[in-house]
């Protein structure tokens, strides 16, 4: 918690700036694809949990004004993703859960929509759309682990606005694994659609 917060602190200050270009680094897990375009509302209370946080009537919410000390039981499954201009995205931080459902710890690393990498290029233009959407979206999939176990999850990306409110500048998300007695319908591949905003 002590490091996710030093560092969501120092990232608010601008004292972590973006990093110049890496080799492009592989996010492990399985493939995204866009499923359908009906909203749908989150299963597990983690990402029911962000969704209510982030659709207040102020919605989207300031990158600035959020504070991870607000929400202590999103500390394992929150990761973080700085938007450093159109297509182009700092991942700046994840939690235990994160990492362990993704398979490696990728903070720190610079992605875009340019990059050589199939992969890499997916998940950047995947989230440019979230950011040009202004919209959360709902990831359902499983994440086979290392040792061969499959582990069902659940994540929700937020874009929040900068100061000004005149650009996405961040994309901050939760993921966690999730056991739902409808999992006869989970999907076989792992599906991204737009979260259902209205208030149930």
């Amino acid at each position: 918690m002590e490091a996710l917060k030093s560092l969501m602190r120092a990232d608010q200050q601008g004292t972590l700036p973006c990093p110049g270009p890496k080799t492009p680094t592989r996010f492990a897990g399985v493939r995204s694809v866009l499923a359908d375009v009906q909203p749908v509302a989150p299963r597990g209370p983690l990402a029911k949990d962000a969704l209510d946080w982030w659709r207040r009537p102020s919605a989207p919410p300031i990158s600035g004004g959020f504070d991870i000390l607000d929400h202590p039981t999103w500390a394992a499954g929150v990761y973080f993703i700085r938007r450093c201009g159109p297509g182009e995205f700092d991942y700046r931080l994840a939690g235990e859960d994160v990492i362990k459902l993704v398979g490696r710890n990728d903070a720190r690393q610079r992605f875009a929509s340019a990059s050589g990498d199939f992969y890499v290029r997916d998940l950047a233009d995947y989230l440019e759309s979230v950011a040009e959407s202004r919209r959360p979206w709902i990831c359902w999939g499983t994440s086979i682990q290392p040792d061969g176990e499959r582990i069902r999850f659940e994540s929700i990306d937020m874009p929040m606005l900068n100061d000004a409110r005149t650009a996405v500048d961040s994309i901050i998300g939760v993921m966690s694994p999730i056991n739902d007695a409808r999992s006869p319908d989970w999907p076989a591949t792992t599906e991204v659609r737009p979260a259902l905003l209205a208030v149930a």
